[in-house]
C-alpha cells in the first residue's frame, strides 16, 4: 500500500491515471432534485467543519441510498489531502476530527485528483482497477462508486464519492443532483473557513497581545518565554515548541527551554545538539529552517520522531544579534505556509525582546552591586574611621595619664574597648549583608545603613 488512497509503487510509477468514465447527465429525477435542495438548506447552519461534513454525507446516502461516502479535501496547490472524512466505512477513518495531510506521490495519480483537475464527476465500475484508490478509505467491496469535485470560489477544494454495493444504470442519474449538493458543500465549507479564519485571526491577535503584555509588566523570562511557547502551540496547532538559547560567542547552548515531553514550559539538558546541525547553522546564518519531513531531510537524519516530524527553527534576532533559536514541531508531517512562518518570526522578535530585557536587567542589577560594594567600601572608611578616630584619641589620654605617673582612667579604658567592639560589629555586619539600604545626610554622598540592612 502506498500513502495514496492504496495504489502501489508500481502502479504511482506507471503514469497519473484519468477518471475511468466521465459521464454526462443521464435523466434527471426531479424529486431526487428537490429532495437534495432542501437537506444541503441545513448544511449552512453547521457549527463546524467536522460538523458540516458529517451531514453532507448524511445527506448524500439519504439521498442516493449509497452505503458508504467519502470526503477528501485537498490543500490550495491541489496536490495534497488535507483532510478526509466517511461515513459507513472501516473505523480508523472516520476520525473525530479531519485528519492531518497525505502527501502524493505521484502529481494526479488516481481517480480523486483526476476529478479535483478536471473538475468533472467521474463514475467508476468496481470491476475497474480504480477501486483501489479508496482502498485506504476503508471502502471494501462495491459495486459502482461516484465522484464529484467541490468546487468553490477560488477552485476545486476536495471531492465526494458515493458507493453502492450493486451495479445499477440508474446510478448515472445522480451526478447531476450529487453534482449541486457539492456546489452546496463547497459553499457551506467556503463560509464556514472564512468564518474559521476571522476566529483564527482574531485569536492570533488576543494571544500576541498577551505576550506582549507579560513583556511590558516586566515579568520574569521564564514566565514570558512560556507564554511565547504557548502561543507557538496555539496559534500553529504545534505538538511542542522549544527555545535554545545562544552561548558565548553564539554557540549552542544545550540548555533548553521547552514543552515537549511534559507538556509544560520547562528547561532541560539537550544533550543531542551537533556543531554542524540545524540550531548551529541557524545561529550562525540568522536564516530560518523549514523542515517538511524530518524522517528523510538530510539536515535532520536521525532526529526527524516522535513530535519532531515536522518543524520551523526561527533565528530569535534582536538588532544585527542572534539570541537564539524557536522551534515550532509537529508531530504529523505538514506543508509549511508563508503566513505560519511569518507568525513564527513574530513569536521569535517577542522572544528576543524579552530575552534582551532580562539581560539589560542582569546588567543592571551586576552595576548596582558593583556600586553596592562601592557603598559599603565608603562606608567601612566612614564607620570604622569615626570609631578609630575615638580609640585613639583616648588612647593617648590613657598614655599621657601613664607617662605623668597616673593611673589611667578606667572610664578612659571603657571608651577604647567599647570602639574596638564597635569596630568588629561593623565588620561583622558587612560580612553578612545581603541587601543594602541607604542613608542619605544632607548633601553628602549615601553611606550602607547597616542597621537597616538585611543580614
Amino acid at each position: 500500500m502506498s500513502d495514496t488512497f492504496g495504489r502501489s509503487p508500481s502502479e504511482l510509477e506507471a503514469g497519473p491515471v484519468v477518471p475511468r468514465s466521465v459521464v454526462a447527465p443521464a435523466s434527471v429525477d426531479s424529486t431526487l432534485l428537490r429532495r437534495i435542495r432542501g437537506l444541503a438548506v441545513g448544511l449552512h447552519g453547521a457549527r463546524s467543519l467536522d460538523d458540516l461534513l458529517d451531514q453532507a454525507l448524511n445527506v448524500l446516502a439519504t439521498a442516493t441510498g449509497a452505503d458508504r461516502a467519502f470526503i477528501a479535501l485537498v490543500d490550495e496547490t491541489q496536490t495534497e489531502v488535507r483532510g478526509r472524512r466517511g461515513r459507513g466505512l472501516a473505523n480508523e477513518t472516520v476520525a473525530s476530527v479531519v485528519v492531518p495531510l497525505r502527501r502524493v506521490a505521484t502529481e494526479g495519480a488516481g481517480v480523486i485528483y483526476g476529478v479535483v483537475r478536471s473538475g468533472q464527476p467521474a463514475l467508476v465500475a468496481g470491476s475497474d482497477p480504480g477501486p483501489n484508490e479508496f482502498a485506504t478509505a476503508g471502502f471494501g467491496p462495491f459495486a459502482d462508486a461516484l465522484t464529484v469535485p467541490l468546487t468553490g470560489a477560488d477552485g476545486v477544494l476536495g471531492t465526494m464519492t458515493a458507493a453502492w454495493p450493486s451495479p445499477s444504470d440508474d446510478h448515472a442519474a445522480t451526478i447531476d443532483p450529487v453534482m449541486i449538493l457539492a456546489d452546496h458543500v463547497a459553499a457551506a465549507v467556503d463560509a464556514r473557513r472564512r468564518v474559521d479564519a476571522e476566529h483564527r485571526d482574531l485569536m492570533i491577535a488576543e494571544e500576541l497581545h498577551a505576550v506582549a503584555q507579560r513583556i511590558t509588566a516586566g515579568l520574569s523570562l521564564d514566565d514570558v518565554l512560556a507564554s511565547v511557547l504557548r502561543a507557538v502551540e496555539k496559534v500553529l496547532d504545534a505538538s511542542s515548541a522549544s527555545i535554545f538559547l545562544a552561548g558565548p560567542g553564539g554557540t549552542v547552548g544545550t540548555r533548553r527551554f521547552t514543552t515537549r515531553n511534559t507538556g509544560q514550559p520547562h528547561w532541560d539538558d539537550h544533550v543531542q545538539t551537533r556543531p554542524d546541525g540545524l540550531t548551529a547553522t541557524v545561529l550562525r546564518s540568522g536564516e530560518p529552517a523549514v523542515v517538511e519531513d524530518g524522517l528523510r531531510d538530510p539536515r535532520t537524519s536521525g532526529i526527524g520522531k516522535g513530535d519532531n516530524r515536522t518543524f520551523v527553527a526561527m533565528p530569535i534576532r534582536y538588532q544585527d544579534r542572534t539570541l537564539g533559536v524557536l522551534y515550532a514541531n509537529w508531530r504529523e508531517r505538514r506543508r509549511i505556509a508563508s503566513r505560519d512562518l511569518r507568525l513564527v518570526e513574530t513569536l521569535a522578535t517577542y522572544g528576543a525582546i524579552a530575552v534582551r530585557n532580562a539581560r539589560v536587567h542582569e546588567e543592571a542589577v551586576e552595576a548596582a552591586r558593583f556600586d553596592g560594594v562601592l557603598l559599603a567600601a565608603r562606608t567601612i572608611a566612614h564607620e570604622i574611621n569615626n570609631d578609630l578616630a575615638l580609640v585613639m584619641g583616648m588612647a593617648e589620654i590613657a598614655q599621657m595619664q601613664a607617662r605623668a605617673g597616673q593611673p589611667p582612667d578606667v572610664s578612659i579604658l571603657d571608651d577604647v574597648i567599647q570602639g574596638a567592639q564597635r569596630i568588629a560589629t561593623h565588620v561583622r555586619q558587612l560580612q553578612s549583608v545581603v541587601r543594602v539600604e541607604e542613608r542619605h545626610l544632607r548633601d553628602l554622598p549615601p553611606l550602607l545603613d547597616l542597621g537597616q540592612s538585611t543580614i
